[in-house]
């Protein structure tokens, strides 16, 4: 009798512990063992992480086949012990952000503050091919008419002149696996040592080559 009343104490205990088992609710910012993948709360948990390529079983055997190659989601060669490095040029714009005597007043409207003022946007190569030539181009606009499109254009006393990294009018990008490095940096920038009149302008800043995946961006700048 005894054995039998243990019995059920115990089974009794086990079912209430059953019972206050925490409920997985996608969410709540906690990823619980059973959510899945797919719940916002799990993304950066390590199981769900899925960028990692599986390499395929025959890498490493010395021949490049189809499924070893470019992995296009990605841009990275699947198994680049067997291939060579193909995947083509994937170049991204970044938003444009202050440089030199400029205030970010908001996203994408800045202000002037003295002297030579700049915005700058970083590009980056996440391919693993160079780029070809990345050309830019800026038009700035006032009341819908335009006021500046080329290096040392002037208007009421401001100079507007646009180029990459160390003055370089053009530029192309390296890969991703190269030691060169795969980022640029491009400055539009205003000389405003001789302004004439406070005055704000549209400014559309465009980039030409295949491989830009957001090639062009509109700012606003109050030039004071």
């Amino acid at each position: 009798m005894k054995g039998y009343l243990a019995l059920l104490i115990l089974t009794l205990f086990l079912i209430s512990g059953c019972g206050n088992q925490p409920v997985s609710t996608c969410g709540d910012n906690v990823c619980d063992i059973t959510e899945s993948c797919e719940c916002q709360d799990c993304k950066t948990i390590e199981r769900c992480q899925t960028s990692i390529i599986q390499k395929p079983k025959d890498c490493g055997d010395g021949r490049c086949v189809d499924g070893e190659r470019c992995d296009l989601t990605k841009y990275e060669t699947v198994c680049p012990e067997d291939c060579n490095y193909d995947c083509p040029a994937k170049t991204k714009v970044s938003n444009f952000e202050c440089g030199n005597n400029c205030q970010e007043n908001s996203p994408s409207h800045f202000m002037t503050t003295s002297g030579t003022s700049s915005i700058k946007a970083n590009l980056e190569n996440s391919g693993e091919l160079i780029t070809d030539t990345i050309t830019p181009k800026f038009i700035c606009y006032k009341d819908g008419s335009k006021i500046a499109y080329y290096d040392d254009g002037l208007y009421k006393g401001v100079k507007f002149k646009d180029y990459f990294n160390s003055n370089e009018e053009t530029t192309t990008i390296s890969s991703r696996v190269s030691k060169a490095g795969n980022k640029a940096t491009y400055y539009l920038t205003f000389d405003t040592s001789k302004i004439e009149m406070v005055f704000e302008a549209e400014c559309i800043i465009s980039f030409y080559e295949a491989s830009v995946g957001n090639p062009t961006q509109t700012v606003y700048i109050s030039f004071s």
